[in-house]
């Protein structure tokens, strides 16, 4: 292991049953984003930052401990915002974001390279989803257009969008 190496790690199953795991109430894991960062010596997991608080293992006690799976070494990342996966192949993205921090922890691989494969494929994905939302707006119009022409007190109004205003009077009917 080196400094920055990132993991993401669990117990192993001595240590579960140790913790009793499955009947603790659900504590095992509490306050752990399961990610871990090796720094001088220690893996530390990162739900605390790697400050007070924060769980954290000698590499003696992670072999005893736990399952450690390699992520990436944060010093092979640039940080990104996470629209930039729309560019990269997912193995040169790595989504470090977890329940205590939930922003900010997005990045791409050093010198990744944007795949224009996978830029066609997403482009040709919202296409079709447009597509398939321009059809699903066309039967609504039908519907509702079908319902105005044969209106009564039992018609009913499935097919009105959800966002509509309900109020007597709106801007839009003018």
């Amino acid at each position: 292991m080196k400094n920055n190496d990132i993991f993401r790690w669990s117990y192993n199953e001595g240590k579960l049953k140790k913790l009793n795991d499955g009947d603790n109430g659900g504590t095992t894991y509490w306050c752990c984003s399961r990610i871990a960062i090796f720094l001088d010596g220690r893996i530390v997991d990162t739900f605390w930052g790697s400050g007070g608080g924060a769980k954290s293992w000698s590499e003696d006690q992670a072999k005893e401990q736990l399952e450690l799976e390699f992520i990436v070494n944060m010093d092979d990342l640039v940080a990104a915002d996470p629209s930039e996966r729309a560019y990269y192949l997912d193995s040169d993205c790595f989504d470090l974001n977890h329940s205590n921090s939930s922003r900010g922890n997005f990045y791409i691989r050093n010198g990744a390279i944007k795949n224009t494969e996978k830029m066609t494929r997403l482009l040709n994905r919202g296409v079709k989803q447009v597509r398939n939302d321009i059809s699903s707006q066309l039967r609504s119009i039908k519907e509702m257009e079908d319902a105005i022409n044969g209106i009564s007190k039992d018609t009913r109004m499935w097919s009105i969008p959800r966002d509509l205003n309900l109020a007597d009077d709106d801007w839009s009917d003018k």
